[in-house]
């Protein structure tokens, strides 16, 4: 649904979810401007009380210290030139994750586990030359 309201509407857009305005950018550069001034941008009132149940450390739930702690950490990830070095090998592995993981026919009940192991892995063979998902395999770990 995102992406068809993207296409037709471009990067930037709104829509309305019930009676509540929800905002949406599609950009990198979108998130790097909201993570460096996020006292301009509002933390939609009906996400807060509902989502922190299915995801209470998320980067859109975090508040205060927690959430400084992680924008410092993720806010340098964002820069154009830090992507664009690594794309292919993030391409790669997000390929390989479709492949191996999504099957149309299945009903996936661990994805927030598979999302976690394509992150990790992504972060493994950028930072350190390291193929976690060959590594799995080769010591028989079921994802």
């Amino acid at each position: 649904m995102m992406l068809d309201y993207q296409r037709r509407f471009g990067d930037k857009f709104q829509f309305w979810f019930g009676s509540h305005r929800c905002f949406i950018f599609c950009r990198i550069d979108h998130a790097q401007t909201i993570f460096a001034n996020r006292h301009s941008f509002e933390q939609s009132p009906f996400i807060l009380p509902n989502f922190d149940l299915f995801c209470p450390n998320g980067i859109t739930i975090l508040t205060g210290a927690r959430w400084k702690r992680h924008v410092r950490v993720l806010s340098p990830m964002f820069k154009r030139r830090n992507i664009i070095g690594h794309l292919d090998t993030i391409v790669e592995c997000a390929d390989r994750f479709i492949d191996r993981n999504l099957d149309p026919g299945q009903i996936h009940r661990d994805l927030v586990s598979r999302c976690q192991s394509l992150t990790m892995n992504i972060i493994g063979l950028i930072g350190f030359d390291q193929d976690f998902d060959e590594f799995d395999q080769d010591q028989g770990v079921d994802q």
